[in-house]
């Protein structure tokens, strides 16, 4: 996977290579690799479908695969589920769907609860998580593991997922808003950063900004309760020095002027060693200890 020209060139010696429907399952920054480099694309090119999960799918890279003609098929799952229970099928993708996962399978049910968090039905579900005790804690080395059930009387798991359903209840439609545990809450207003940092990317392309890469982290404030902050990385060949990275920020904080006031971010700090794990995911505690070392002690807002 690291190696894109040596992947095409031992697939294409295999005799089956291209002659029936080939299946794919990647990450987003699996997809990225092989993305940005000709051979890797050649071979996404080849693949009847490609389901890409375990993280968010960016707007940057998702646009890139849709011009490439990519088959990609987001799907939704945990661990708790068995992979994947949601899928979005390549013709709907390639038509410019970007904001949802698909539909559930066929053996599966989904619902919304009062607190905005996706709740899942299947026969698949976990039996329960073994070795925690009633808070959470692993069990004493001496002690019995318990079992505890994953899903309730009735069958229902609830995930950590923010998620709204649309379209018919036939035929619903998830969109996925943000972890509960990360989502922010401003003025009394509940904002999912995750969401907005993948409508501050689209909007940055619009207007031809070099943006790589966006992190929103909510940051405690006595009016407010939480303010967000801004850390930005631009794209690697761009370079800009200290005073046009400024003047870049300058401009990208121009495109939520019209943002509501709990969703716009208060402060911005270009950070050219941001980047996610391996897996896509942001280590929160690292930037919020990166903003903090940057950061007068107060870090109050204007």
């Amino acid at each position: 996977m690291k190696s894109p020209q040596a992947l095409l060139e031992d697939s294409c010696q295999r005799s089956d290579w291209d002659s029936m429907p080939m299946l794919l399952s990647l990450v987003p920054t699996q997809l990225g690799r092989l993305l940005a480099d000709p051979a890797g694309v050649r071979w996404l090119q080849a693949m009847a479908l490609i389901w890409v999960g375990g993280a968010a799918l960016p707007y940057e890279l998702a646009a890139k695969a849709r011009a490439l003609s990519i088959r990609l098929a987001p799907c939704y799952g945990a661990t708790e589920t068995a992979a994947m229970v949601v899928a979005q099928s390549p013709a709907r993708f390639l038509d410019g769907d970007d904001g949802g996962v698909g539909e559930p399978l066929d053996d599966v049910e989904l619902r919304v609860e009062a607190n905005g968090a996706l709740a899942v039905r299947c026969r698949r579900l976990a039996i329960g998580r073994w070795g925690l005790d009633t808070h959470g804690a692993l069990a004493a080395p001496s002690a019995k593991p318990p079992l505890r059930p994953l899903a309730d009387a009735d069958g229902w798991w609830r995930s950590g997922d923010a998620a709204c359903l649309q379209g018919s209840a036939a035929t619903p439609q998830l969109t996925l808003l943000g972890r509960l545990d990360g989502a922010v809450h401003s003025g009394g207003i509940t904002v999912f950063p995750e969401q907005l940092e993948g409508r501050l990317m689209a909007a940055a392309r619009e207007v031809g900004l070099p943006l790589k890469a966006v992190l929103l982290l909510g940051v405690q404030e006595p009016e407010w309760g939480e303010r967000l902050v801004a850390l930005v990385r631009w794209q690697d060949e761009a370079h800009p020095p200290p005073g046009a990275a400024e003047a870049l920020l300058l401009r990208l904080q121009t495109v939520t002027d019209r943002w509501l006031p709990s969703e716009r971010p208060q402060r911005w700090h270009h950070c050219p060693d941001l980047v996610a794990t391996s897996a896509g995911k942001w280590e929160c505690a690292r930037w919020l200890a990166w903003l903090k070392d940057l950061e007068p002690v107060d870090g109050s807002f204007n």
